[in-house]
């Protein structure tokens, strides 16, 4: 495997906002200014281990109230609308306002999902991720996070595991149809497709809740120690051959960044 570096969480917000920005928790919840029954915490991937000296800041605000609040809407669940909002800086702070009763109700249907469930509800991947991001979230403005708003970890890892499987075996289905009409390119795609869909199964059943399934795949394996399938993962996306030294996986990346500045060129 991969000497993958896994940055551990920072041991205290107040450093990671001194180090990269020019706010203090205090200054940033002065900026956000939230009312009395507003809950504000901090979560994402610098919290949880996985992001690096690029990576945003992401705050969430869960008000009762947010038609106030200026930024970008985006649909979030059941209909209501998230704002979203920067705090520019070296390091970006991400603070996303969220509608408290949609939070409330998306979290009570995952807590309640059933597999078997003909109407079971089908959760859009950034509201999946947003639930994931809140069962570890650490409060800024209070003590604790209401346990209501902590979302199942074995409701979470059962959802991504039967709808991860549900594309592995279509999937299946498609590369086994690809191959027998000799169409082996499309065959190995699908194949790909497949394994991937089979190692988020297996990260989730290990707890690996995360779902930015592409981005951090690897990571994943690497902190759960699955070091065989981390090998073979490689190999079966081209990243590393049977005999090829990590020495050369500089000059892979080179190649494959290329073909893609190439195509960026194309189609920018």
């Amino acid at each position: 495997m991969t000497d993958l570096a896994v940055a551990p969480p920072p041991n205290k917000l107040e450093d990671l906002l001194a180090h990269r920005t020019a706010h203090t928790i205090e200054t940033l919840l002065a900026l956000i200014a939230p009312g009395p029954n507003d809950l504000v915490v901090w979560s994402g991937s610098l919290l949880e281990g996985f992001g690096n000296e690029t990576s945003d800041i992401d705050v969430y605000v869960i008000a009762d109230d947010i038609t106030h609040r200026p930024g970008v809407r985006s649909p979030f669940f059941d209909g209501a609308d998230i704002v979203s909002a920067n705090v520019v800086g070296k390091t970006r702070i991400d603070v996303n306002y969220m509608p408290s009763n949609a939070v409330n109700g998306a979290i009570l249907a995952l807590n309640s999902f059933d597999e078997f469930d003909d109407s079971r509800t089908k959760f859009d991947t950034e509201v999946l991720e947003f639930l994931h991001r809140m069962s570890f979230a650490v409060p800024l403005n209070v003590d604790e996070v209401p346990q209501r708003l902590r979302p199942s970890k074995a409701a979470l890892s059962n959802y991504i595991s039967a709808t991860k499987l549900d594309n592995a075996n279509s999937y299946k289905a498609d590369s086994i149809g690809a191959a027998r009409k000799g169409d082996l390119h499309t065959a190995i795609l699908c194949e790909r497709l497949r394994i991937r869909s089979l190692v988020d199964v297996l990260l989730a059943k290990n707890s690996e809740t995360n779902t930015r399934f592409e981005k951090w795949r690897f990571a994943k394996l690497h902190r759960c120690g699955e070091t065989q399938v981390y090998h073979d993962l490689a190999i079966s996306e081209g990243i590393t051959c049977c005999g090829r030294q990590d020495s050369a996986l500089e000059d892979y990346l080179a190649t494959i960044r290329a073909f893609a500045t190439s195509l960026e060129d194309r189609v920018i």
